[in-house]
Formats: C-alpha cells, sequence, structure tokens
C-alpha cells in the first residue's frame, strides 16, 4: 500500500495515520508550538495524518518567533524531534533544540555505545575486539532545500565477521556490519 495513498474522494488531504502500531486513524494532524512559559499557542499547522510528527519543526519556531514578536531561545520536542537530522537542521539554522533520543529499535543486536569509536586514530573497534578503518557512506538524505547530507560510517569485513564468535549478537548482514 502507497504511504501516500489518497483515502477519500471528498477531502483529497487526509491520509491514514498512525498513532501507535496498533491505534490508525485517518485525517490530519495538528503541529503547534507552546510558549512554556505562559502556555500560550504561538503557532499551528495541519500536517497530513501519515507525516512524521517532526515535519515543518524549524517553520513553527520560525512562526513563533513572528507571531509572538520576539525570538526562541530553544526549541524543546519529544523524541520524535531527537534524530540526528532534525538536529542537524537546527544547528544549521543555529537553533537550540532540546530533545531525548529517540530509543533503539533493534535491541537484538549490540547498540552503537558497545564500538569503542576513536575518531582521531580513525578507527572503530567492536566487542569482541575486532579493529577497522575502513569508513563508507552509510545513508544520504536530502534537505529542504536540495543539499545532499552524507552520513559516514565503519564497515567491518564480512570475512571478519563471519568466524565470530558474537556475530549473532552483532550482525544480521552477510557481508559485515556497518557502524555510523
Amino acid at each position: 500500500m502507497s504511504t501516500d495513498r489518497i483515502i477519500s474522494v471528498h477531502d483529497p488531504e487526509i491520509r491514514h495515520g498512525h498513532k501507535s502500531s496498533s491505534v490508525l486513524f485517518d485525517g490530519s494532524k495538528a503541529a503547534v508550538a507552546v510558549d512554556t512559559d505562559n502556555q500560550l499557542f504561538t503557532a499551528a499547522d495541519v500536517i497530513p495524518g501519515n507525516a512524521h510528527d517532526k515535519t515543518g519543526d524549524l517553520n513553527l519556531v520560525e512562526q513563533s518567533e513572528e507571531n509572538a514578536d520576539c525570538p526562541v531561545d530553544e526549541s524543546m520536542g519529544d523524541c520524535a524531534y531527537g534524530d540526528g537530522a532534525t538536529r542537524q537542521t537546527f544547528i544549521d539554522a543555529d537553533r537550540t533544540l532540546i530533545a531525548k533520543v529517540p530509543g533503539r529499535p533493534d535491541k537484538a543486536h549490540f547498540p552503537k555505545e558497545d564500538f569503542k569509536i576513536d575518531l582521531e586514530a580513525g578507527t572503530c573497534t567492536c566487542p569482541a575486539g575486532q579493529i577497522t578503518q575502513r569508513v563508507s557512506i552509510v545513508t544520504s538524505r536530502t534537505d529542504s532545500s536540495g543539499q545532499t547530507h552524507h552520513t559516514q560510517g565503519f564497515r567491518f569485513h564480512g570475512a571478519t565477521c563471519r568466524g565470530c564468535q558474537l556475530r549473532s549478537a552483532c550482525v544480521a548482514a552477510r557481508n559485515g556490519r556497518d557502524e555510523p
């Protein structure tokens, strides 16, 4: 099923949305900004039901400044706003963002914290003690201005991982592990 499928001929803007993995809805979502000191709404937007909660986050900050006629010193959000891409967007806009880092969805494998990354030496050591210096582009994203951003990560050789006793707790990929 298409994630952006039109579900109503009467209202072509509404979409299927998810409040959780088991609670679904059809419609739109409200994105709001609130002044935490006086609990007043300073900006609001309607976003598609299938859009990520962080959609339009920086626009809400700018709209808040315009509506309240004062600068926003810092923005706060839940973990939906805590991913690296959103943090980088705020850094690039010279903004302060306070948000919890999202939890790890994959609890079956070692987390990134179990790898020792030495940026000065350009090495990454896995929990089994194997060291790599191989770096490659792990993901790419294009921001709203059309600029492409790459995330680099250390890459372990598949041959190194295949013979490891910790492999099942580390990686499911046949060709080794990438560690961004």
